[in-house]
């Protein structure tokens, strides 16, 4: 497997369309390439009570993410090298 480095050029932690969390962790690689990473929803809709709440697993995404960057928030991601 080949790996590359790349460095974080932009994290954010958002609530997009119809009120969906999510995150994006934008990345530019040793070689110039770029690329987006996320894009997955941290919440879900509940019918019972007709809106989004949050979930176990998008706490612990965002948990993960934070630990293993070693970072408090998510604007301190900008700058590690993955």
């Amino acid at each position: 497997m080949n790996k590359q480095l790349a460095k974080i050029t932009k994290a954010k932690l958002e609530i997009k369309e119809r009120g969906i969390l999510g995150f994006w962790i934008y990345v530019d690689y040793e070689e110039g390439c770029s690329q987006g990473i996320g894009g997955i929803a941290l919440d879900e809709h509940d019918k019972d009570e007709g809106e989004r709440v949050g979930t176990a697993y998008g706490c612990e995404m965002i948990r993960r993410l934070l630990i293993e960057l070693d970072v408090d928030d998510f604007s301190e991601m900008k700058g590690k090298i993955v």
